[in-house]
């Protein structure tokens, strides 16, 4: 993967709270409640219904430099070829989109999960 992975969460809290989107008294909250959950804060964000989705996906790419893609960009269908399984790709939350030359182009609604991405 050549783009980095986030090494904390501070800046993707930081952008929501500049946006708008979450409020400066629940950005410390979010952080230790998303820690206590051991999950990444940009889905605890989504799953407590903080921020949405999409502002979450914007977040990650305003801030860490990843492409956000459109709807029309994400196939209906994926195959998840014969190195992943299917349940492991729905449960890290990882679309493969393509294999070209040994390099796979995913999305991934959670970037912070680098068992994930270098698996």
């Amino acid at each position: 993967m050549s783009t980095p992975l986030p090494s904390d969460n501070d800046a993707l809290v930081e952008h929501l709270v500049r946006s708008g989107r979450l409020k400066a008294d629940d950005a410390a909250r979010t952080r230790q409640l998303a820690g206590e959950a051991s999950q990444s804060v940009g889905l605890w964000l989504t799953k407590v219904g903080l921020v949405s989705d999409r502002d979450v996906a914007s977040a990650y790419s305003s801030v860490f430099q990843y492409p956000l893609l459109s709807d029309d960009e994400i196939p209906a269908v994926s195959e998840p070829g014969e190195h992943y399984k299917e349940t492991f790709l729905r449960d890290a939350k990882i679309l493969p989109l393509s294999l070209d030359g040994g390099t796979l182009r995913l999305a991934t609604a959670d970037p912070e999960n680098r068992f994930a991405l270098d698996a």
